[in-house]
C-alpha cells in the first residue's frame, strides 16, 4: 500500500513537470512564430528642429544614422560640430577647434568622421574621429585644396586628392586602422572606389580640351596596371556597387544618357534625359543614389537649352536600377543639394541642407529654426 501511494505521489509530479514544460515550451514557440514587429516610421510632424541663432549656423553636414544628422556652428570664436537627435531634439557636441571647419565627411558605416579645418590658406589640418568625437588620428597637409573619396565597400580605406596653388596635385590613401598615409601614383586627382582595393579615374592628357575622356581603373597593391572600363565618359560616380557613368550620345546631344553599371561591368540600366548647357560644358543636376532600394534619384530639367536662358524648375524623378522603372517624385523643385537617410524616406535638402523632403507625405519643411532675435524697446 506504501509503494502505491509512492507511485502515486511520484507520478503526479513527474506529470505535472511534463506538463509545465509542455506549456513553456509551447510558449516560447508562439514567441518565436511570431512576426517581429516592424519599425514605426518616422515623419516630419515627430521631428525636432534645429532651433539655432543664424548667425551661428554654418550647415548641415549629413546624416549619422536615421534619426541623427551632423551639423556645424560657429560660437565663441569656436567651430563646432554637433550631433542632432531628430527625435528627442538633443545636440551633443563631437569637436571644436579655433580655425575654421572646411569639410566634414561622415564615413559610409556611419562610425567615423574626418574633419578639416584650415590653419591657414596653404596649410590644412584632418581630424579622424570616431561617432563619440573620439579623436583617432591627425594629420596636417601642405595644401591649397583637398578633395576626399571614402571606400563604400572597404570603409577602413580613404583617397585624399591634394592641389596646390599651381593646381599641380598628389594623391594619397590613408588606412583608418593603421593610420597610415600612404602616397599614389594616379595620373588624374578626381578618383572615385569601385571595388575594395580599385581606383577609376578619367584618363586626360595634359593638353586636352575635351570634354570626354576613356574611364580606367587601377589597384591600389599595383597602380601601374591599369584596365580600361570606358571608351569617352563625360562624367562618372560610384555607389558601393554600382558605377553611374553620363555620356553624350553622339546621334543627339541634347540628351544626357545615365548609365549603370555593377562591379563586372555588367550594364543594369540606363536612360536619357535632357541636359543644360554652361559656357563650353553641361550641367549636371543633383543626385542621390539610396542603397537599400537600389535607386537613383536626380534633378532632372524639362527640356534641353542653355542654361542661362533656362528659366523653369525641375523634377525630382527616382530610377529604379532592378525593376526598370521611374517615377517622378516631386515637380517644380529648385535644382539643390540632396541627401537621403538609409531608409529612403526622408532627405536632407538644399545648400545648407537646411530643409526635410518627407517622401511618404510628399511634402518639403524646414527643419533648421532660427532663434528669433530679442529687439530692444526703443525710449
Amino acid at each position: 500500500m506504501k509503494k502505491k501511494k509512492q507511485f502515486i505521489y511520484l507520478f503526479s509530479i513527474t506529470f505535472s513537470m511534463l506538463m509545465l514544460a509542455f506549456f513553456i515550451g509551447g510558449c516560447d514557440n508562439r514567441k518565436t512564430n511570431q512576426r517581429p514587429m516592424k519599425k514605426k516610421e518616422v515623419h516630419t510632424e515627430q521631428l525636432n528642429k534645429l532651433k539655432i541663432d543664424e548667425n551661428q549656423f554654418d550647415r548641415v553636414v549629413g546624416w549619422l544614422n536615421n534619426e541623427t544628422i551632423i551639423y556645424i556652428k560657429q560660437h565663441d570664436k569656436e567651430y563646432q560640430v554637433y550631433k542632432f537627435q531628430l527625435v528627442s531634439g538633443e545636440s551633443n557636441l563631437l569637436f571644436k577647434n579655433k580655425n575654421p571647419i572646411k569639410n566634414v565627411m561622415i564615413s559610409p558605416d556611419h562610425k567615423k568622421l574626418l574633419v578639416q579645418t584650415a590653419l591657414h590658406t596653404n596649410l590644412a589640418k584632418l581630424f579622424l574621429l570616431d561617432s563619440n568625437g573620439k579623436t583617432l588620428f591627425t594629420k596636417e597637409i601642405k595644401s591649397f585644396d583637398l578633395t576626399y573619396e571614402w571606400n563604400d565597400l572597404n570603409p577602413q580605406r580613404l583617397a585624399i586628392s591634394v592641389f596646390f596653388e599651381d593646381w599641380t596635385f598628389k594623391v594619397y590613401t590613408l588606412d583608418v586602422n593603421t593610420f597610415k598615409f600612404t602616397k599614389e601614383s594616379f595620373s588624374d586627382p578626381f578618383v572615385k572606389w569601385f571595388g575594395k582595393d580599385t581606383i577609376i579615374y578619367q584618363q586626360r592628357d595634359n593638353n586636352d580640351i575635351q570634354l570626354n575622356a576613356p574611364l580606367q581603373k587601377a589597384s591600389i597593391s599595383d597602380p601601374y596596371q591599369q584596365n580600361d572600363l570606358l571608351d569617352s565618359v563625360y562624367y562618372f560616380d560610384t555607389f558601393r556597387q554600382y558605377l553611374m557613368a553620363i555620356k553624350i550620345p553622339s546621334e543627339n546631344n541634347n540628351k544626357a544618357e545615365y548609365q549603370f553599371f555593377d562591379l563586372s561591368m555588367k550594364k543594369k540600366y540606363s536612360f536619357q534625359v535632357p541636359h543644360l548647357s554652361q559656357f563650353n560644358d553641361w550641367l549636371i543636376p543633383y543626385y542621390d543614389f539610396l542603397i537599400k532600394d537600389t535607386k537613383f534619384i536626380s534633378f532632372v530639367p524639362y527640356n534641353s537649352e542653355a542654361i542661362d536662358e533656362y528659366q523653369k524648375d525641375f523634377k525630382l524623378i527616382s530610377y529604379h536600377l532592378i525593376n526598370k522603372n521611374k517615377k517622378t517624385l516631386f515637380e517644380h523643385l529648385n535644382n539643390e543639394p540632396i541627401s537621403c537617410r538609409q531608409n529612403g524616406d526622408l532627405c536632407l535638402y538644399g545648400f545648407q541642407f537646411e530643409k526635410m523632403i518627407d517622401m511618404n507625405q510628399n511634402k518639403i519643411i524646414p527643419i533648421v529654426e532660427f532663434n528669433k532675435e530679442k529687439t530692444r524697446k526703443s525710449s
